[in-house]
């Protein structure tokens, strides 16, 4: 345990971990019941090792040079880590090396992931807000992509370790088995990449998570979405299943912040509100 906490100060140091959204922290009382849930090297400690990669708006992103976390996502972390007397510090993680990091110990939980049931095996779910994806194409539609049926022959850009990524290649070898030709699947180490090549036309058109896509298309006419969009998992905490303590302490600090009414309270300041999720339910999923 020592060796680990030795660790993860050394992580802190030398990667510049970043605290998320101290602002509105700061404006969390804490809870002294349920802090007194946090596991005690966390107490210790004092803060939460997170992994994301920062590209998700307006949930969980950053669009400076320091890697800032932004975002309503970021925001209702940052509250629950401050009511269990805690901060919150995220690290910039590319290339799908979230959940890989997580189970190897080198940060405490992912920020923000899909509750998945295929993720399910090393890692709990703590259900933030609801997800779903859409495909992001240039406005007008120049290569004609009609939705999620249409894709056979594509390019397809998508964050690489992203579930899109699986499900990808599932539609392709379907495309093959019925005689179409298969996917080009693109994989980029982030969002931001595989939507410059679709912009550049290298890509036909970027799965996108559905949040993000509406959101770039409130920020940008240059974006479209193709067909309709797609229900999907969650976006959810994802924490190690063995660490069933640090699960239990953030499921009930993010019921009380739901209770409490902060969290409706940040997703409206983000206009979010329809991505909201009635209780925060654990491996609440059913995809």
């Amino acid at each position: 345990m020592k060796a680990f906490k030795r660790g993860l100060a050394a992580l802190v140091s030398a990667a510049a971990l970043l605290s998320a959204t101290a602002a509105m922290a700061q404006e969390i009382k804490v809870d002294p019941k349920l802090a007194e849930m946090v596991p005690q090297d966390i107490r210790d400690r004092g803060y939460i090792v997170g992994a994301a990669s920062l590209a998700v708006p307006p949930l969980l992103y950053a669009d400076d040079d320091a890697n800032t976390p932004k975002g309503a996502v970021a925001e209702i972390s940052a509250a629950y880590a401050a009511r269990l007397g805690l901060e919150l510090h995220i690290e910039k993680v590319t290339g799908g090396g979230a959940i890989p990091g997580v189970v190897a110990g080198r940060y405490d939980i992912v920020a923000s992931a899909g509750d998945f049931k295929s993720r399910r095996d090393v890692l709990d779910f703590v259900d933030l807000v609801k997800g779903g994806t859409a495909l992001l194409v240039k406005a007008g539609n120049p290569t004609g992509v009609q939705g999620f049926e249409d894709l056979c022959g594509r390019k397809l850009a998508l964050a690489k370790g992203s579930i899109q990524e699986g499900e990808a290649a599932d539609l392709s070898d379907k495309c093959t088995a019925g005689g179409k030709a298969a996917i080009e699947l693109m994989p980029f180490p982030d969002s931001s990449a595989g939507i410059l090549a679709m912009q550049a036309g290298r890509a036909d058109v970027f799965w996108d998570d559905l949040a993000p896509a509406s959101w770039r298309l409130k920020q940008s006419s240059e974006f479209a979405i193709a067909g309709k969009p797609q229900d999907l998992a969650p976006y959810g905490v994802g924490i190690p299943k063995e660490k069933t303590q640090l699960r239990d302490a953030i499921q009930a600090s993010l019921q009380s912040l739901i209770d409490d009414g902060t969290y409706g309270q940040i997703l409206a300041k983000w206009g979010m509100e329809a991505i909201a999720e009635p209780e925060a339910l654990i491996n609440g999923s059913e995809f």
